[in-house]
């Protein structure tokens, strides 16, 4: 049986090539679907590790900063030029990245901490990403789609669209007021981890997702303005 010892972790950015070798040999051990293990986007952005005590990286996020670039990934499937004009610094989240041997939720708020202290020196207003959901049969990404909606967890569609429908359903859109929580027990059943910590950190979400057939997954893009986030968890992260 595999030891890991998780008293000793240490978190940077990377500096170089070999660190990001060291990030995407993490994202093939999690994503062994993945075809392009490096991409333009990668080139472009920040990266976030976190390694245990013999160094090795057990965690990663990719950072990339509308002040860095012109475009982002989540643009091949999601239309989010509205959100792009909103006044403000946007940060897109991608390639979420824990070893399975540090899932017990330290890897994962030492990079959200990081990043929440970076988010504030850099004065990020708001930040998106995707929450992949593994495809299980079209029931569970309808279930989770029906709890979003009649959860008021939608954000508005004249913000972000899916540039292709792949649900039947219709999304009763709402406004980015309207968000109010459910219960944890149905949460819990419901909703897969890295989505519900997102929702747990004042995010909302298109609820049209988009299937990537090379990870057989679907996505659902969310989107925190960390201007209204009044969730203790951010409170506890210091936003604003």
């Amino acid at each position: 049986m595999l030891r890991c010892d998780l008293e000793q972790l240490s978190v940077e950015w990377t500096q170089s090539m070999s660190h990001l070798e060291e990030v995407l040999a993490l994202r093939k051990v999690c994503f062994p679907g993945i075809r392009e293990i490096l991409s333009p986007a990668d080139l472009r952005a920040r990266h976030l590790i976190v390694r245990n005590e013999k160094q090795e990286v057990v965690g990663t996020y990719r950072v990339t900063l509308s002040t860095d670039v012109m475009s982002f990934e989540a643009e091949e499937d999601f239309v989010i030029g509205k959100l792009l004009q909103q006044e403000g610094i946007k940060a897109e989240l991608s390639w979420a990245c824990v070893d399975p041997c540090y899932r017990d939720g330290r890897v994962i708020h030492l990079l959200w901490k990081t990043l929440t202290e970076f988010f504030n020196e850099h004065r990020v207003r708001y930040v998106f990403g995707l929450a992949s959901v593994p495809f299980e049969g079209a029931q569970k990404i309808n279930e989770i789609v029906s709890y979003l909606q009649n959860h008021s967890y939608m954000i508005s569609k004249d913000l972000i669209q899916a540039r292709r429908n792949t649900l039947s359903s219709q999304a009763v859109v709402m406004e980015m007021s309207d968000l109010r929580g459910p219960s944890k027990t149905a949460k819990r059943r419901v909703l897969p981890s890295l989505l519900r910590a997102y929702l747990m950190a004042g995010a909302l979400v298109c609820v049209q997702p988009v299937f990537d057939p090379d990870l057989d997954c679907y996505d659902f893009m969310t989107v925190l303005d960390t201007e209204t986030a009044s969730n203790p968890l951010i409170s506890h992260f210091k936003f604003k």
